[in-house]
């Protein structure tokens, strides 16, 4: 799996069968739409993976309860090793939702039929409280069966002599995964409006709301695979990946995140470091050679066991800069120095009989090795070799040592020796 931090912001929904309660805003007619400045945390169990971002993302929002649209921006970086930031953009209609994650469109997920804050009715008022220093109402949902906890404060504020019922505070607790077949995650996410950067009501324009033409309405753009022309370059690539024991990963990469070497070594650095390795199951890496096809279609982020991809392009490889740095995420650029993820959509592997390139994007030539999760981080020290290279953003040079050796020299205890292989069972 290879899920930015970022991604914590997606939030959470729920349809609860209860009767609407009585009001629990503050006084003042509600805001049917606004503009409003934001800062968004999650002190659930990916936190740790925001530290760099000093546990907080600034963003805006932009809101109309009429047509129940709504739109969040958010800028993360600069962005741990890489460098470079990530410019975020979350659409969501009664019907569609969508994310562009530096120009790179993926789905959101379920629609949110009962706008952003529509959950708020069948809440129950919990009384008043300070604020980051303003007066509130709020107002509760628990709604156990969707695994959810949501928590809305609200003020008054007055924008030309009206009084309006604004959000201060929105909190969002649940188990949840990204995508069917993933592991759940703690989330717990926090939404900081700013009350002084209100502005009521919202001029939208025709592009506030409208998700981008790019997104969904034609065959993603691929790369040229470093010809003149469109034709296919085939090349034979190592992939690496992070993956749970055999018994649940069967070693597989189809509907799968990969990397390059520099590419997994800041992602497993990351993943690590930020205490996510359990809830992703992650007990080994492995190391595949794989014939491609180089026509590089946009990244999906996949999941799970059996996996799933969340992106647009079900057949040709994804590709992307750690991280997704970069315009468009960096899929046809020269990613060197910040390493590079790929995307294996089951639709594109290749049959006995097929060759890659004409009736498929990518075959597994070789599994070379399997190692144990602990004997790279833990006995050959890259965990503390991650956390040594958090004081410079850039400088993975002996984590990628690490990691190289460990998949690829004689086996021994030093930290750039091998570690031991791992096979399927006879």
């Amino acid at each position: 799996m290879r899920l930015i931090a970022a991604a914590v912001v997606v939030v959470g929904c729920t349809h609860a069968a209860a009767v609407p309660s009585t009001s629990c805003a503050a006084p003042g007619a509600g805001a049917d739409s606004f503009q409003v400045n934001l800062n968004i945390s999650n002190a659930g169990s990916q936190s740790a993976a925001l530290s760099w971002e000093g546990g907080v993302i600034p963003g805006a929002m932009y809101y109309d309860a009429a047509s129940k649209n709504w739109r969040l921006d958010e800028t993360v970086g600069p962005v741990p090793y890489v460098g470079g930031t990530l410019d975020i953009q979350v659409y969501a209609t009664p019907t569609v939702g969508k994310t562009l994650l530096n120009g790179v469109c993926k789905p959101l997920g379920a629609p949110f039929a009962g706008g952003l804050f529509g959950w708020s009715q069948y809440g129950t008022c919990i009384g008043n409280k300070m604020i980051n220093g303003v007066n509130c109402t709020g107002t509760q949902l628990i709604d156990p069966a969707n695994n959810v906890n949501l928590t809305l404060w609200n003020t008054s504020i007055t924008v030309a002599s009206v009084v309006y019922s604004v959000p201060v505070q929105w909190n969002v607790q649940n188990f949840a995964a990204f995508l069917p077949g993933a592991n759940k995650t703690f989330n717990n996410i926090t939404y900081d409006f700013d009350v002084t950067s209100y502005t009521i009501p919202l001029q939208p324009s025709p592009d506030t709301f409208a998700i981008p033409a790019s997104c969904g309405s034609a065959a993603p753009t691929l790369c040229r695979g470093g010809s003149d022309t469109n034709a296919s370059t085939v090349q034979l690539i190592p992939m690496i990946i992070a993956q749970p024991e055999y018994t649940i990963s069967n070693y597989t990469i189809a509907n799968q995140d990969t990397a390059d070497w520099l590419g997994d070594t800041v992602f497993t650095c990351l993943d690590v470091l930020s205490n996510h390795t359990t809830s992703d199951a992650y007990s080994v890496i492995s190391y595949f050679e794989v014939e491609v096809d180089t026509r590089w279609a946009p990244y999906s982020q996949c999941n799970g066991y059996p996996g799933v991809c969340l992106g647009e392009e079900p057949y040709y490889i994804g590709r992307e800069a750690s991280m997704g740095v970069g315009e468009m995420g960096s899929q046809c650029a020269n990613t060197t120095a910040t390493g590079t993820w790929y995307s294996l959509p089951a639709g594109g592997e290749c049959a006995d009989d097929q060759f890659v390139g004409q009736q498929c994007s990518w075959r597994v030539v070789k599994r070379v090795r399997s190692v144990s999760l602990d004997c790279v981080f833990e006995s050959h020290g890259m965990r503390k070799a991650c956390q040594g290279a958090t004081a410079s953003l850039k400088d993975i040079s002996l984590p990628l040592q690490i990691l190289k050796a460990a998949l690829t020299e004689p086996v021994g205890t030093m930290p750039l020796s091998g570690c031991p292989d791992i096979p399927p069972p006879a």
